[in-house]
């Protein structure tokens, strides 16, 4: 569009400069048929002997040819032919066509700039929105990217000896799945079993396992803490305990307290100043096949399956639910209860 513009805008300049170059010519014509005429001089104004006798020759004649004169003057004047009428006011047809070329160029040159415009408006709006999109991107990247460990699963293996079971270890599965691996992973954990201890009657209290981050604590303190890497994706089996076919009988008929629990801590590869907590709890329980045959069996814990902020909600939550239970039992709440956790 632009090549064929600056084609017309040529073609009308040089039709301007023809025009131009035409009109100073007539100009020119005009000028030299409106000159003055010059001033006679004494010599021009005394008559001679032929003009004299020119003036006293007949007066017919020169009548005649005075009219003669004059009708092929009418005629030369009435004849004018079209082709005569166009150089005439050629200069006026030049500039005609020049303002008319103009006007297209003109026309064309608002539609390009318009055209322009918009696109300018479109790539402001585009640039704006990937802008938007990156930073929006930059955002989300390190919540949908970094490690995220859990505990959904223990693995139960059997110890047999001479082709009979003798007991059982169950080892808690801890996964990373994050599609980055943890950093400066510390973890605690603790397996328990034993009868129900009732070292405050009349007290119910909500949950009989205990809260794993008092055992990280104290590992913070006595400087304990195993450490480890685990990658993208990543499964590892952590803490165990084993049951034998007495404890599950002994379990299968008292109270007995069993579980499971730990707590995690570890930074993600995105911030070097967040740390993130997982808890988890699994209660073993027995469970008597048809065959009259006991195994055990896990399921997770009322309390201390959580993760970052949930951890925070759930433990507030706990300490709620132990003040009531001990304000039922009429008992203040013991000193030291949480340790090494504040009360």
């Amino acid at each position: 569009m632009f090549r064929g513009a600056n084609r017309l805008l040529l073609g009308a300049l040089l039709g301007l400069s023809f025009g131009g170059s035409v009109a100073w010519s007539q100009e020119s014509q005009i000028q030299q048929q409106s000159w003055p005429p010059q001033p006679a001089t004494q010599q021009d104004r005394q008559p001679t002997a032929d003009h004299n006798e020119a003036e006293s020759g007949p007066s017919a004649s020169g009548q005649t040819i005075g009219d003669e004169h004059a009708g092929h003057g009418y005629e030369s004047s009435s004849g004018k032919d079209w082709s005569k009428i166009f150089i005439d006011h050629l200069p006026d047809w030049f500039v005609a066509l020049f303002t008319f070329v103009l006007s297209v160029f003109t026309a064309l040159l608002w539609l390009s700039t318009r055209k322009l415009w918009k696109a300018g408006e479109q790539q402001i709006s585009v640039a704006k929105s990937a802008a938007e999109a990156a930073k929006l991107s930059a955002d989300i990247l390190p919540k949908l990217e970094r490690a995220f460990v859990t505990s959904n699963e223990v693995r139960i293996e059997e110890r047999r000896k001479d082709g009979v079971i003798t007991s059982w270890v169950l080892r808690p599965v801890i996964e990373n799945s994050g599609n980055t691996p943890t950093k400066d992973l510390r973890y605690s954990t603790s397996g328990v079993w034993g009868p129900v201890s009732d070292d405050y009657p009349g007290v119910v209290l909500p949950t009989r396992e205990d809260n794993p981050e008092r055992g990280y604590q104290a590992g913070l303190i006595s400087t304990t803490l195993p450490r480890l890497v685990l990658g993208a994706r990543a499964k590892v089996t952590m803490g165990w305990i084993e049951l034998t076919i007495d404890d599950l009988k002994h379990m299968k008929t008292n109270p007995t307290r069993a579980f499971i629990c730990g707590s995690i801590h570890y930074l993600d590869v995105f911030s070097k100043d967040t740390e993130h907590i997982t808890k988890f709890c699994y209660v073993i329980r027995v469970e008597e096949l048809p065959s009259g045959d006991l195994q055990p069996a896990y399921s997770h814990g009322s309390y201390w399956n959580s993760a970052d902020e949930e951890c925070e909600a759930e433990d507030r939550e706990y300490r709620a639910a132990v003040a009531e239970a001990f304000r039922k039992g009429g008992m203040a709440v013991p000193i030291g209860f949480f340790w090494p956790l504040p009360d």
